[in-house]
């Protein structure tokens, strides 16, 4: 039966090389292998290289060289962070022998993140002497800049799952081709969050343009100087009419409801409700109508002594004619293309003197005919 160990790899560097360090053995922890490939080894847990001594955050108080020893010894693989700064250490050196001396050259794996191995060059050597010292055969370390892809991340992620395979004894490129696989469907995962943020921000950021054209009707009518167009309670003033008013509305209203009102003196208030679109513009146009200002005119005409006249002729603009009722009411409304500031009017009823002169619109008029006396002598 194999010696058990509490560690399944110890972990020596630099601590000018603590970032890659810590980087590997959280790599190293958090690996996932395939189910069936568990199954097969009879790993009990997966992720299945755990734990993974690092000085950093698993050495207790006490004298270094002891606790170091101990923990090499409980280890079943040695993991060396190899750089120029690594090849120079000495205590990465004292970790290497302890580790010869305990028989378990065959153990060693080396990680290189910098330099040249087995250089001889004191400046970019980052294989340690006491490896070259010791007679092993020459150890082919796993590189991360190694340019076997374009982009250097990827070639990161190979050397990680090459050190990963090593250890665990298994085949290097089906892990290798599921590792890939698993990283598009990640990059695919970031790539369309970062969509998401753009989409976020097309939303919120960018500014909709409302281009709200007004067509007024056909007239000759006077026009106010007071309209104003409100867009969620926002007052936006018309100098002129029967124009294309362009408003700025902040993005974040895209896909909510908001309401437009038109309110002028002489023209019926308009309130239309719209849903804002994915688009950053929207054209709406507002076809104007006019109040009855100048179309209604209304009144009652009675005689000398206040009595209600009935079947009294009224006629406007010598062209639209009703009689009054019992009540000697009467009540015309005129066509857009026939309004005016003023009309002429003629109230006749036979027996009575008539009535002809120029009246502003109104709908409350009251007009007294007085008796002929002369039509009955």
């Amino acid at each position: 039966m194999g010696q058990s160990y509490k560690y399944f790899a110890f972990i020596s560097y630099n601590t000018k090389d603590a970032k890659w360090a810590r980087k590997i053995q959280r790599k190293l922890e958090h690996y996932r292998m395939p189910s069936t490939l568990c199954n097969q080894k009879g790993w009990a847990k997966n992720p299945p290289i755990q734990p993974v001594f690092f000085a950093e955050t698993d050495i207790q108080p006490g004298p270094l060289d002891n606790e170091l020893k101990q923990r090499l010894e409980q280890s079943r693989y040695l993991i060396i962070i190899c750089s120029p700064n690594s090849a120079k250490s000495h205590w990465v050196g004292k970790e290497i022998q302890y580790f010869i001396d305990l028989q378990r050259e065959s153990n060693i794996h080396l990680f290189i993140i910098d330099g040249i191995p087995y250089s001889g060059d004191i400046n970019t050597e980052c294989i340690h002497p006491s490896i070259k010292k010791s007679g092993i055969p020459e150890i082919l370390g796993v590189n991360v800049n190694e340019k076997i892809y374009k982009w250097h991340f990827l070639n990161k992620e190979r050397a990680y799952v090459q050190l990963i395979t090593k250890l665990l004894g298994v085949e290097f490129d089906s892990i290798w081709n599921r590792h890939k696989r698993i990283l598009i469907r990640n990059i695919l995962s970031i790539i369309l969050l970062l969509t998401s943020i753009l989409l976020l921000f097309y939303l919120f950021a960018i500014p909709i343009k409302l281009n709200i054209k007004l067509v007024d009707e056909n007239h000759h009518l006077p026009t106010s100087n007071n309209a104003e167009v409100i867009v969620n309670q926002s007052h936006y003033p018309i100098p002129l009419l029967d124009t294309c008013l362009v408003i700025d509305i902040p993005g974040y209203y895209k896909m909510k409801p908001y309401n437009i009102t038109f309110q002028s003196k002489y023209y019926e208030t308009q309130s239309l409700d719209y849903a804002y679109q994915w688009r950053s513009y929207h054209n709406i146009t507002i076809n104007l109508l006019r109040d009855n200002t100048f179309a209604i005119y209304a009144g009652v005409v009675i005689n000398e002594n206040r009595e209600s006249l009935p079947k009294v002729c009224v006629t406007i603009a010598n062209k639209y004619q009703v009689y009054t009722n019992k009540q000697g009411e009467y009540k015309i409304i005129l066509p857009i293309e026939q309004q005016d500031v003023v009309q002429r009017i003629n109230i006749f009823k036979e027996g009575y003197t008539p009535i002809t002169k120029e009246e502003i619109p109104s709908d409350n008029a009251i007009f007294v005919l007085f008796e002929n006396k002369h039509a009955y002598e």
